[in-house]
């Protein structure tokens, strides 16, 4: 021992190095030992391996931020819905004739929100599948037929609500007016994603093409209602990009453009589906 070592008065921690090369956090205490005449002759300590401690307290501090996270997280979402939410009853009520038709309207609108909501609990507010979304969305019982295609996909929590109220209001007009509503009508949604030109970008641009055959005649030239610029704003501001909406003789050739968290493609393996649903 070196007798004119000091230890400090309080505990401290020392990460030691086993023999075989594992490590373990130890907390040492001590002091000195004392003659008769009041000299020092040595040191005294205690030594306990506190490792387990320390990795439950890392844990708990984990556990901890992200609760913190969550909850704020969570907060943040219950305002943005709630503002969305106010923001749809004052639109939807500018364009309805009756009570009625104002009930039924945004009852459709809020339950695709819900949709949304509910993939994104059960997913606990990670992305959630693209394919998924849609087939959840799809109206029972429409005359016509739907298809879905593409490489799996997750839309970020962040924009999944806005993605489910564009797939709403797409399936929304074309029951309503197009090829859905028609027994002889087809639908196919297709889309492909491609990574942004800049190298350092951190988004993946997905490209949704929504094309319409076999149902009824197709206004060229149609009086847009509250659809269009739902789907416009929501693509534009919430999935910064854009809807290009085409009405031709064989059916309507809309096109939605997304830029989707490239990170979230890269870390999240999407539930498998198949490759069409019907």
């Amino acid at each position: 021992y070196n007798a004119n070592a000091t230890l400090p008065s309080e505990p401290y921690e020392v990460c030691y190095r086993r023999s075989d090369g594992s490590t373990f956090v130890a907390e040492t205490v001590g002091g000195a030992i004392f003659d008769d005449r009041g000299e020092r002759i040595g040191l005294i300590g205690l030594l306990r391996d506190v490792t387990a401690r320390k990795s439950s307290e890392r844990r708990l501090r984990d556990l901890l931020e992200r609760e913190r996270f969550l909850v704020a997280e969570l907060d943040h979402r219950v305002r943005n819905t709630l503002g969305s939410l106010l923001s749809l009853i004052d639109l939807t009520a500018g364009h309805s004739s009756s009570v009625s038709m104002f009930a039924n309207v945004l009852r459709s609108r809020v339950q695709s929100m819900a949709t949304a909501h509910n993939l994104m609990s059960a997913s606990h507010w990670r992305p959630i599948n693209l394919r998924e979304l849609m087939h959840r969305l799809r109206p029972a019982g429409a005359p016509g037929v739907i298809t879905f295609e593409g490489p799996d996909m997750l839309v970020p929590a962040r924009q999944a609500t806005a993605f489910a109220m564009i797939i709403h209001e797409l399936l929304s007009n074309s029951l309503k007016h197009g090829a859905l509503g028609a027994s002889s009508g087809t639908v196919h949604v297709t889309w492909s994603n491609r990574p942004t030109a800049r190298a350092d970008a951190r988004d993946v641009v997905l490209s949704l093409e929504w094309v319409e055959s076999g149902g009824p005649q197709v206004n060229l030239h149609p009086t847009p209602g509250l659809g269009t610029p739902l789907i416009e704003g929501f693509a534009r501001s919430e999935l910064a990009g854009a809807a290009t909406l085409r009405y031709l003789e064989p059916g309507v050739h809309h096109t939605i453009e997304a830029r989707l968290d490239r990170l979230s493609q890269d870390t999240d393996t999407p539930t498998p589906l198949a490759s069409s649903v019907t």
